[in-house]
């Protein structure tokens, strides 16, 4: 699609951009004392309004705002779905494990999405998925013969997390290289993260786990050894400080990596053309509700500041 397609709606977007929480505002909502003066900063900065007591309520209800706004104002084609897989390839797991337990899950489907959870319910309980979307059919099928025919739903979660990576590489081929390095840097985080955590699992079970590219076999040959190991592969590949703090603390390394997706991302805020930039405020926006969903939660529990601020990530603003 010829950039300037996407004049209007990067120009657009812009506006909400504008309006992205700055440091220093996550720093006073930090510093507040109370959940409801947290809710009322907020609501003046266009986040619900103040009968919204909820913290989810009013996060899920600024995240379908600002998708409803990009979805009008981009072109008809724009490869937006592709950041709404994860929300898919979720659902459908959720659905799967509540049909083989029986357990409620209608409070566990997540939103926007490109496929209703209604369809998604209708092909597992029908055991028919050729009505699904073409990007998720295929493994719906397959990964509802996992679960039936083993009960392990940790297998068919598993193949699902690798199912919905491989689905965004196949819909980000068709897409400028932006859009495509994006993906693959969230393959190889992914990849690194398995690696570290199934350290003295079997070859079968981490090759299960992690999507093909170029550094997957040497993370599953650190893998199968230890830790450190895994710690040398990572800085061998070009993540020095990644490797640094895996030795030191897997959390911290988890920090790294969403860290290090924004610094990609940012490198599009600039721009005025292309999907680029639209995909950057996506991003930043989800990361933004991410970080107030930290906040507001640590308020609930009485968690102090610092311990708050230690759990961050960067912002995108």
């Amino acid at each position: 699609m010829i950039e300037t397609h996407y004049a209007y709606a990067v120009s657009y977007m812009k506006t909400f951009e504008n309006k992205m929480l700055t440091s220093n505002e996550i720093e006073t909502l930090i510093n507040v004392q109370e959940t409801g003066q947290a809710l009322k900063l907020l609501a003046d900065k266009g986040y619900g309004n103040t009968d919204y007591k909820d913290v989810e309520t009013i996060l899920k209800t600024e995240l379908e705002k600002v998708w409803r706004e990009v979805k009008n104002a981009c072109p008809e084609n724009a490869p937006l779905e592709i950041l709404l897989y994860k929300n898919d390839f979720h659902n459908l797991k959720t659905i799967l494990k509540a049909y083989v337990s029986g357990a409620e899950y209608k409070g566990l489907l997540l939103n926007p999405c490109v496929t209703e959870p209604e369809e998604i319910e209708k092909a597992v309980k029908e055991a028919y998925f050729d009505n699904l979307p073409d990007f998720i059919k295929g493994y719906a099928e397959t990964s509802y013969s996992i679960v039936t025919s083993t009960l392990d739903g940790q297998s068919m979660e598993t193949y699902l997390d690798r199912a919905c990576l491989e689905a965004m590489r196949k819909r980000a081929e068709k897409e400028d290289e932006f859009l495509r390095d994006w993906v693959e840097l969230n393959i190889t985080i992914a990849n690194m993260k398995t690696a570290a955590r199934a350290v003295g699992r079997t070859a079968d079970f981490i090759r299960e786990a992690m999507v093909e590219n170029k550094d997957s076999e040497r993370l599953v040959f650190a893998s199968l050894k230890s830790k450190n190991e895994v710690v040398e592969t990572i800085s061998s590949m070009g993540y020095p400080k990644g490797a640094e703090l895996l030795s030191q603390s897997f959390s911290d390394f988890e920090k790294w990596c969403d860290n290090l997706k924004m610094d990609y991302i940012k490198k599009a805020k600039t721009k005025s053309f292309g999907f680029e930039p639209i995909l950057a405020f996506l991003v930043g926006k989800e990361s933004e509700l991410q970080t107030l969903r930290i906040i507001l939660s640590a308020k609930e529990n009485g968690i102090e500041p610092e311990i708050i601020r230690e759990r961050l990530r960067d912002l995108y603003v």
